[in-house]
């Protein structure tokens, strides 16, 4: 490395002023980059990472370690990028330009003089070196012509071809960039033999998370009658972690807009999003870090109370005993024996025929200018210290020697755990890249095993202490091998953190005076004396003391049947006005009434029209994608832009033509046989019954095809368009045509305008790629320019950022109530026969939905790894994630109970009234929105791609009620926590005015954003006068407001096929919610 990030910079400037691109206010950001694809195979193809080396520091052809610097003009629009070589040789660049800046149309030849002559004049491209293989050329509205030239270098790297494009747009020349273009059946091959790593990965891990979710939850319960679950140290802990992963997030983000497309995300909103992300892995880290210490630690105290106590060792008097120093003297030993071991093991397997582990880079240059780069280890290294230790170790360990004591087998249950705590933590780290599948397994079996022995002997602290200090040397080593002013500081800092905990021990033993011995209250047996003199006097806590609670306001009023009589006359009136309503809803988006088996039926018609017969070996997967109808297929624009551009007519005249909201994906594939023949597939979208249907064919890179010029290409193109379409050349403008010259055929891509569809700022075209005499696949879709497309979404850019804030605001105080429903567990303020009713009744509901929904799942499924071991990662997943759903939504429904006090009076009035406003609502919402509906009603289509659709409707349709109460629950018991009136009125306002928009917001109609802030409103005014003073009114609402949004979706009848059994399920939830109601009452 002979340029920095400041050198790479500073270049790029001097390159932006001798070419005239914009400074003024512009953001220069630089990022090293290693291309790791292009590593594996020179690696794995080529040679080894010497070989690399060389190749890197000849500079000669495509150097696969690069510098990009970035200018970012204000705006963002045209963005440029400039590439060095390690050495600081300019290595090409790319200027964005967007397609309707204007420029001349120049022809062939001339674009290819200026992109030659200027390469290789200000670009360092060896001209002389290449060959030109293949073009293309692109018309733009404003008629200025760009082209494309591809050239390869006579010299290969293995298989792979060494290439350059250069791009000109109108007279200029706007790219200069080298790759490598690598053999897709290299990709394939490869991705096959990682599969194994990932399978065995997920295997492990899925044992891992079952332990922790599942037996945890078991054990969670038995330490928690016992009072051994400590909260609120773990909790400290893990939003301390949060703080520091978030930090790490904000000092790294600069670096990630050297690759951002600029053109539609601003810095600013770019900048927000990442933190946004930050926090969300923080929180989502955080969360299973809690979860095993709280149970892993409770674990510890029972199964070893001979230990130290891992809470109680935090103070600087017990930091200065024989027993914490003797403790971190063992976990350095081990450290020091471990870094040995993977220096013989890496020195000597890599030498093995098939063993391969990539080499990664000595230095850093990225992290030069960052005066915090030690966090993002510091933070990762802690966090699997401490996670890893008592997930990996407490649980099964402790587990183990538990069930032993109780059946008195404790060396054999002790065995058995060591093996399994060794399997499990090996193959979970299995998944890094190298083979055979097993490496990595192989490696850690003897760390693990240290690790556990550590944790037998000397306990938790010694192997937090190890597996940290192991983990940080390694992951900030590039921060000691790299040169910077911003890491001098760091260098040191770094060797502190390391031997912090000695230091810790010094300090302490002159505290002290002498080192002393651990008091017997330290150790792990006098806290469970402690605790089990106070299990008789356990008693069940009630979060809010009674005296405290407000007086519930309405059993002031004195029910009487007068009242009843007029609230019941008011409501048959209302119902009358909601069934009035429902004709006035009308949509404007043609019914979707194609069954799955017809789909099927029709691709593969289609596919054996086109000269295609698939044998039994191709397996079928299918699904329903139903888009907004705002989005076309490349998600170019947004409805209510093109209406108010195009009109409302013209929008629903594209309907089934251009702009297709429902349709069926049919994909046909092969999971068995040679791993190249099965890159071959075909993809069919079906859109109606009248054969409205296109079908993909991809072939793999290597098949043997025709040679055709471009002429006898767009022959074949054009009457293809003219039998499927009735589209004919002359009513077609091509835009642009792309060569695509590959070993054994040449495949070209066109782009044609279709000028039969007349559109004002839109254009109607058709993009179709040409192999042979096939037309490989063909669509539709609705262009629009580039500047067109940024002025529009950073016109709405500030909606994106706000909702990321409401999103945070609304997330923060929903995160802590979750975390407060866990930890009520301990407190036993859940009410266990609420808890276990909706428990199983949601894991039954989720797990048949997982079953019926694997259709959905299975398009995803990718053709290098067998069918079988995807479907079972897939199903084991899905499994783990709809337990801790469930989990969660039941406690928190559960924990409700704490929080308000049952009304004994004026029931029937209340749920009455709730069902008022409730069909108020409703039809204030369909007689001023629900005409000509163009928006896709995603209530009830979720079945549609469901193996049986009354089940898949059944389920989904529960699901969803269940977690709109615990929503609703987790919101009324955040307001309820609120300390004061004043933080009581801002959490009603920031979280129920959201839910209310969310929960009725639509597109179809600018009014019904008045509408959903209207929702918002109404929502504090329930919560005012009814929610606080009985939850499971709530439960009431939420479930008639869903029953009548089904009732539209019926009425709307975009799904014909669909409305028997969305019927059938509104009726079995209706019960669903009856139960729900008296289940709530009768238990709260």
């Amino acid at each position: 490395m002979k340029m920095d990030k400041n050198q790479a910079i500073s270049e790029a400037k001097k390159l932006a002023e001798k070419y005239g691109w914009a400074l003024k206010n512009s953001r220069e950001t630089a990022s090293f980059s290693l291309d790791e694809k292009a590593q594996t195979y020179y690696e794995l193809k080529v040679g080894n990472f010497q070989k690399l080396n060389f190749l890197v520091k000849k500079e000669e052809g495509y150097i696969p370690a690069t510098w990009t610097v970035s200018i970012i003009p204000k705006g963002g629009d045209e963005k440029v990028s400039v590439y060095f070589t390690p050495s600081g040789k300019v290595y090409g660049f790319y200027k964005n330009v967007l397609d309707d800046v204007k420029g001349p149309a120049l022809s062939e030849n001339a674009a290819k003089t200026i992109a030659e002559k200027e390469s290789v004049h200000n670009w360092n491209f060896n001209l002389k070196e290449y060959k030109l293989v293949d073009k293309s050329q692109k018309i733009q509205s404003n008629g200025r012509i760009d082209y494309a030239f591809n050239y390869i270098r006579y010299i290969n790297v293995g298989e792979a071809k060494d290439k350059v494009e250069l791009q000109v747009k109108g007279d200029k020349l706007v790219k200069v960039q080298h790759y490598l273009d690598i053999p897709e059946s290299f990709t394939r091959n490869y991705e096959q033999q990682r599969s194994s790593n990932d399978n065995i990965a997920n295997t492990s891990s899925f044992i891992f998370y079952v332990l922790i979710f599942i037996v945890g939850f078991f054990c969670f319960f038995y330490l928690n009658r016992r009072k051994m679950i400590e909260w609120k140290n773990p909790l400290i802990f893990v939003v301390f972690l949060i703080f520091m992963t978030l930090i790490n997030g904000i000092f790294n983000m600069k670096q990630g807009l050297t690759y951002m497309d600029t053109t539609y995300l601003t810095p600013t909103l770019f900048y927000i999003v990442k933190i946004f992300i930050s926090l969300m892995t923080g929180v989502l880290t955080g969360v299973f870090t809690f979860i095993s210490i709280c149970i892993g630690e409770g674990l510890y105290k029972k199964a070893f109370p001979n230990h130290l106590n891992f809470w109680k060792m935090f103070s600087v008097r017990n930091f200065g005993s024989w027993q914490f120093l003797n403790r971190v003297i063992i976990a350095y030993l081990f450290v020091a024996l471990m870094l040995i071991y993977e220096i013989i093991f890496y020195g000597t397997m890599n030498h093995f025929p098939g063993w391969w582990q990539p080499a990664s880079m000595i230095t850093d240059p990225n992290i030069q200018g960052n005066w915090f780069a030690w966090i993002g280890s510091f933070a990762e290294a802690l966090n699997a210290g401490v996670f890893e230790e008592f997930a990996f170790r407490a649980m099964p360990i402790c587990i183990g020697i538990l069930i032993g004591n109780k059946y008195n087998k404790q060396k054999l249950c002790i065995v058995i755990a060591f093996v399994f705590e060794i399997l499990v933590f090996s193959a979970a780290h299995a998944n890094y890249p190298g083979f055979p599948a097993y490496a990595r397994l192989l490696e850690l079996l003897i760390v693990a095993l240290g690790f556990g022995l550590i944790f037998y002997f000397w306990g938790i602290i010694s192997g937090i202490i190890a597996h940290f200090t192991y983990d940080f040397i390694l992951m900030s080593m590039m921060i000691m091998t790299t040169s910077g002013k911003a890491l001098m500081y760091q260098k040191i800092l770094i060797p502190v953190i390391v031997i912090l905990p000695l230091i810790l021990a010094i300090y302490g033993r002159f505290k002290n005076g002498r080192w002393i011995d651990i008091e017997e209250s330290i150790y792990n047996s006098a806290n469970l004396e402690k605790l089990t003199k106070n299990i008789e006097e356990i008693s069940e806590e009630s979060a809010l003391n009674i005296k405290e609670r407000e007086v519930d306001k309405i059993e002031n009023f004195i029910e009487s049947k007068k009242k009843n009589t007029i609230i019941t006359v008011i409501t048959v009136f209302l119902t009358i006005i909601a069934i009035i309503s429902l004709f006035t809803v009308h949509s404007a988006i043609p019914k979707f009434n194609i069954e799955r088996s017809q789909a099927e039926s029709l691709a593969k018609q289609e596919i054996e029209k086109e000269g295609f017969k698939l044998s039994n070996d191709w397996k079928v997967v299918n699904n329903v994608q139903v888009k907004d109808i705002f989005e076309n297929d490349t998600g170019v624009f947004v409805s209510q832009d093109f209406i108010r551009k195009e009109g409302k007519d013209k929008y629903k005249a594209l309907i089934g033509n251009y702009i297709n909201p429902f349709k069926w994906k049919v994909r046909f594939v092969r999971f068995n046989g040679d791993i190249n023949e099965r890159a071959e597939e075909f993809q069919a979208t079906v859109i109606d019954k009248n054969h409205n249907i296109n079908v993909k064919h991809i072939l793999p890179q290597n098949k043997k095809g025709e040679k055709l010029t471009k002429e006898q290409a767009e022959r074949v193109l054009y009457d293809f368009i003219k039998n499927k379409y009735a589209i004919n050349r002359i009513d077609l403008k091509e835009i642009s045509a792309k060569e695509n010259k590959l070993d054994k055929r040449i495949d070209w891509s066109f782009t044609l305008e279709d000028k039969t569809t007349k559109l004002k700022i839109y254009k109607s075209e058709i993009n179709a790629v040409v192999s042979g005499n096939e037309v490989l696949q063909i669509n539709k879709t609705l262009h629009v320019s580039d500047s067109k497309q940024s002025e529009m979404l950073k016109k709405y850019a500030w909606i994106l950022i706000a909702a990321i804030i409401l999103i945070l605001a609304f997330a923060i105080p929903i995160i802590w109530i979750v975390i407060k429903a866990i930890i009520a567990w301990s407190k036993n303020q859940i009410s266990k026969p609420t808890f276990f009713r909706l428990f199983f009744i949601l894991l039954i509901l989720n797990v048949v939905s997982l079953f019926l929904n694997m259709p959905e799942r299975q398009m995803e499924f990718s053709t290098t790894s067998s069918f079988g071991s995807q479907l079972i990662t897939s199903v084991a997943g899905g499994m783990f994630g709809k337990i801790i759903i469930s989990f969660i939504q039941a406690s928190i429904i559960s924990y409700a109970k704490n929080f308000y006090k049952k009304t004994s009076k004026l029931n029937y009035f209340n749920v009455v009234m709730i069902f008022c406003i409730a069909l108020l609502m409703f039809s204030i919402s369909n007689i001023f929105t629900g005409r000509n509906v163009i928006e896709v009603d995603k209530s009830i289509y979720c079945s549609l791609g469901a193996s049986n659709k009354f089940l898949g409707q059944l389920t989904y349709i529960c699901n969803s009620y269940i977690a709109k109460i615990s929503l609703l629950f987790t919101i009324l018991i955040a307001v309820k926590n609120s300390k004061n009136k004043y933080s009581r009125t801002t959490l009603i306002i920031l979280l129920l005015v959201p839910y209310g928009i969310a929960s009725s917001f639509t597109f179809s109609s600018p009014v019904m954003l008045v509408f959903s802030l209207l929702y918002g409103v109404i929502y504090i005014m329930l919560y005012k006068y009814f929610f606080q003073y009985n939850f499971s009114l709530s439960a009431i609402f939420i479930g008639i407001m869903y029953i009548l949004s089904n009732i539209k979706g019926i009425i709307l009848n975009q799904y014909p096929t669909l409305n028997l059994s969305v019927g059938l399920s509104l009726v079995i939830v209706s019960f669903l919610i009856v139960y729900t109601y008296k289940i709530l009452e009768k238990e709260f």
